[in-house]
């Protein structure tokens, strides 16, 4: 098991500090323009829709799975993402989010998926023919990514809402 770790390409540990990083940043109250407010949530949903294509064989249904459960994740934390903290400035098109764990919680989540799924798959290859690991990975892909987004579009609405006061 150690000898997994230690053949992991450099890369991937600085991979894995940059996007502890960038959730870091996630973590504290700034303000935020509409296209960063949504770069980091479709370009996680990219590299996870990419990783259940590419590893997992290719598959319709994998990418059926990962497109139902992003979906189905998408509308359970729409619902319960808090945004009452957050706030749109009309006059400077910047949003006001407050920060938050939950967007390192759901990055490392992706990466520790596809990461473990990387491993499994150079130790037993065969596992790409079955079905449970790979639905089950296809879900929790598109759990993790549903979420991402689901808290993004939340905040985005925002600007939507006709008592949306400016930040101050």
């Amino acid at each position: 098991m150690v000898q997994l770790f230690t053949h992991t390409p450099t890369w991937v540990w600085l991979l894995l500090a940059g996007l502890c990083f960038i959730g870091y940043l996630q973590t504290k109250t700034r303000q935020v323009s509409p296209i960063r407010l949504m770069l980091l949530p479709l370009a996680m949903m990219i590299w996870s829709l990419l990783t259940t294509y590419q590893q997992l064989g290719y598959q319709l249904n994998t990418l059926l799975v990962w497109g139902l459960s992003s979906a189905f994740s998408y509308y359970v934390f729409g619902k319960s993402f808090s945004t009452k903290q957050s706030s749109y400035d009309p006059q400077s098109g910047q949003f006001m989010v407050i920060g938050s764990w939950m967007p390192l919680i759901l990055i490392l989540g992706i990466f520790f998926t596809k990461y473990l799924m990387s491993m499994s798959l150079v130790m037993r290859p065969q596992l790409q023919e079955n079905l449970g690991f790979t639905l089950s990975l296809s879900a929790l892909l598109g759990t993790f990514s549903g979420a991402l987004l689901a808290r993004a579009v939340g905040i985005l609405r925002l600007r939507q809402r006709p008592s949306a006061a400016p930040i101050s």
